[in-house]
């Protein structure tokens, strides 16, 4: 958080209303380009939730024929010592 003593100091000080008006201006925009400054550009981690989305799909997928050609081999070793 920035450091707006100053400024408060600076509201606090003022007698006439355009100071006041001024000094407050200026202790809101130092705020506002701290805001600006501190959030995150959102867009990167949403594409990266996709893309990990997307990719943990995929696995997925994989996993389940690999169970399923997993399951079939053993059928076929059940099948084959049965006999």
């Amino acid at each position: 958080m920035p450091d707006i003593s100053r400024e408060l100091e600076a509201i606090k000080d003022a007698i006439y209303g355009e100071e006041v008006r001024t000094a407050i201006h200026d202790a809101l925009d130092i705020m506002n380009n701290n805001i600006d400054e501190s959030v995150p550009d959102n867009s990167v981690s949403t594409n990266k939730i996709q893309n990990q989305s997307v990719t943990l799909e995929k696995l997925s997928s994989e996993i389940r024929e690999l169970l399923v050609n997993f399951e079939s081999r053993i059928s076929a070793l059940e099948n084959s010592t049965e006999s």
